[in-house]
């Protein structure tokens, strides 16, 4: 196939096909074949595969749940709380819009945010929630509940780890032996 040809595809086409590359280095070096491959890649698909990070970041939850041709690229995502110093964060920046520190989203609003990311992401395979602080993950049981029945509707999830002090809320087994009360 001519490479041309290969551009002139509609761009949703060239999204699917970019989306199939799992690494990386696959995705720059098709960016740096020419500067239309380099405007279809970049940030579309540098930025928006793995999500790392150590903050609860409300715009980015707000803007993947809006950007749902964005967030369909996410396949990794790995969460951890702040004072994980060991990690290193990966998220996308370049098209995300500057946190309106007026109007700072409250969290009701960044799970429900969340929640509708993680539904946009269709090529979710692994999620890893590392919490290493002795309270809750979330400020109410509800949010994690939310977070996790979103989870649990991803046929692409492949790897879910939960780390720390989850469903702290939950009764033992001996009172709910199927597990009904927690969405894991």
């Amino acid at each position: 196939m001519d490479p041309a040809a290969l551009l002139r595809l509609p761009s949703e086409i060239l999204d699917q096909i970019l989306a199939l590359l799992d690494s990386h280095e696959d995705i720059v070096s098709f960016a740096l074949t020419n500067r239309e491959c380099s405007q279809i890649a970049i940030p579309r698909h540098t930025e928006y595969r793995v999500l790392r990070i150590r903050h609860s970041y409300p715009q980015i939850w707000a803007h993947l749940a809006e950007r749902t041709d964005l967030a369909s690229f996410i396949t990794h995502i790995h969460i951890t709380d702040k004072q994980t110093l060991s990690f290193t964060e990966r998220k996308p920046s370049t098209l995300v819009p500057p946190l309106d520190t007026r109007g700072a989203t409250d969290e009701p609003t960044r799970i429900q945010h969340m929640c509708k990311a993680i539904d946009n992401m269709t090529s979710l395979r692994s999620f890893v929630w590392e919490f290493n602080l002795k309270h809750r993950p979330t400020l109410r049981s509800e949010h994690e509940d939310a977070i996790l029945r979103a989870l649990g509707g991803k046929k692409t999830l492949e790897y879910l780890a939960l780390l720390g002090p989850f469903g702290t809320h939950v009764l033992p087994f001996s009172h709910d032996p199927g597990s009904r009360m927690y969405p894991v």
